[in-house]
């Protein structure tokens, strides 16, 4: 999931947030994981319940139309709980389109309705439509990469 704007949304993702965070986090954590992300000039950190897919040691994320976002960078770690798991890893932001195209289908292999949240169809191999990929990339869409140290 990606954080939308809405009056409902702030309430979603702290329900999300505290399940997330709880023993019971199981059936939605192999979906939805939490993302901490510090601000560059605030220094406040933020706490982002996101949809997410694993390749390796990697975990992938795409999203669109996010003002946390611009914080991500490469030589600053962010926080990843992963199925309850807490881990320190470090953003690359991929822009390639024959890289994102190969990654995003460990995203949407578990979690068909973030394609649809993203308008991304689906072949019955699981690849992305090539098409679908590029207007979601014209739109903002960011694949980001996820590695341990």
């Amino acid at each position: 999931m990606t954080t939308t704007t809405g009056p409902l949304q702030k309430y979603v993702d702290a329900a999300m947030r505290r399940l997330l965070r709880s023993p019971l986090h199981g059936v939605l954590s192999r979906k939805i994981m939490l993302l901490e992300v510090t601000g560059r000039k605030s220094g406040r950190r933020y706490t982002i319940p996101i949809a997410y897919g694993e390749h390796g040691h990697e975990v992938l994320i795409g999203v669109a139309e996010a003002r946390w976002l611009h914080n991500l960078t490469p030589d600053r770690p962010v926080t990843a709980t992963v199925r309850g798991r807490r881990r320190e890893l470090y953003p690359q932001r991929v822009t390639d389109e024959d890289t994102v195209a190969a990654l995003y289908p460990h995203i949407v292999a578990g979690n068909r309705a973030h394609a649809r949240f993203q308008q991304l169809r689906v072949g019955p191999d699981g690849s992305v439509h090539r098409d679908d990929l590029r207007r979601a990339l014209a739109r903002g869409l960011a694949l980001i990469r996820l590695r341990p140290a």
